[in-house]
């Protein structure tokens, strides 16, 4: 499986090799959406390409995010690294991951801010049943 991850999807039809639709089988299609403005915006138009996998990358995260009704196949958390490094609010990532284990969407807490250790009742690596 290729895991294709764009800040860009609004792109996607322009500068991807495929259109949708004709989205190979093996291609998990992501977004990165760093807050709740990224995933209103970005969202809606992955959402609306046809393939198997659709999943976004929550990273880095600068703001908190909310599913409401959406419901990717897998979501992606993490903080940012490297010097200058925006903190997470790890409160942020324990409120996501509720809303994915109630709504059935498989989380994957990839890092903390700076690589800072997780807590242990944070650290859950799931993936979509189409692994």
């Amino acid at each position: 499986d290729w895991l294709f991850l764009t800040k860009r999807i609004e792109n996607f039809d322009k500068r991807a090799p495929w259109h949708s639709g004709s989205v190979p089988f093996n291609v998990w299609l992501g977004t990165t959406c760093e807050d709740q403005a990224a995933f209103d915006k970005r969202w809606p138009i992955l959402a609306a390409i046809d393939c198997r996998v659709r999943f976004i990358s929550y990273e880095p995260a600068i703001g908190p995010v909310r599913l409401g009704d959406a419901r990717p196949s897998w979501i992606i958390c993490g903080g940012e690294s490297g010097a200058n490094a925006r903190t997470m609010d790890t409160q942020w990532a324990y409120d996501l991951k509720a809303e994915c284990e109630a709504a059935g969407v498989p989380f994957f807490m990839k890092q903390m801010t700076g690589k800072k250790p997780i807590p242990d009742d944070l650290m859950l690596r799931e993936f979509p049943l189409a692994a």
